[in-house]
């Protein structure tokens, strides 16, 4: 077995990952011109134009498998940056249960709005200038509804019996 806390061995023996593009740095092609540059020590990475929808976008050719990907990745104790698919990294979501995606999509709501969130606290700002205010207000609403949704899922993990009891009585 592996010594890396980061790896585990699934179910059908192959090594599963645990991490994420948030662990790792990050290269992406809109950073880059095309051409090849040293990237990650003594690695030579190559960046091409490609078309992508009606325009054009920098691809980097991943060094260990040469698949195009619009960003490469260096996990900690890498020696070599690769696409996604060559480290097995995957997404926060896929390794969250659901009161960790509801907790991750209020983080990511409350981005969009600029508000700070510090447990169950939240902390709204000012609007921005050049923001409409019908806009800001949809923006407030969604937040609200995450937060909702998160309290609910946590009010259901902390106790799944209570949970169930106060449902049927407002389906009755």
């Amino acid at each position: 077995m592996n010594d890396s806390p980061r790896i585990s061995e699934s179910r059908r023996g192959r090594p599963r990952t645990r991490l994420t593009a948030a662990d790792c740095q990050v290269l992406r092609g809109s950073d880059v011109g095309p051409g090849d540059f040293e990237w990650g020590g003594n690695t030579m990475v190559r960046a091409e134009l490609g078309r992508f929808g009606f325009g054009v976008c920098v691809w980097l050719v991943c060094p260990s498998c040469e698949r195009r990907a619009h960003a490469l990745y260096l996990p900690p104790g890498a020696a070599v940056p690769a696409c996604r698919a060559c480290h097995g990294i995957t997404y926060a979501t896929r390794r969250a249960d659901r009161l960790g995606r509801r907790i991750l999509r209020l983080r990511a709501t409350a981005d969009r709005v600029g508000a700070e969130v510090a447990g169950l606290k939240l902390t709204l700002g000012e609007r921005p200038p050049g923001r409409h205010r019908r806009r800001w207000a949809r923006e407030i609403g969604r937040l609200q509804a995450s937060q909702r949704e998160f309290q609910r899922e946590l009010f259901r993990f902390l106790a799944p019996d209570r949970f169930a009891e106060l449902s049927d009585r407002r389906a009755a």
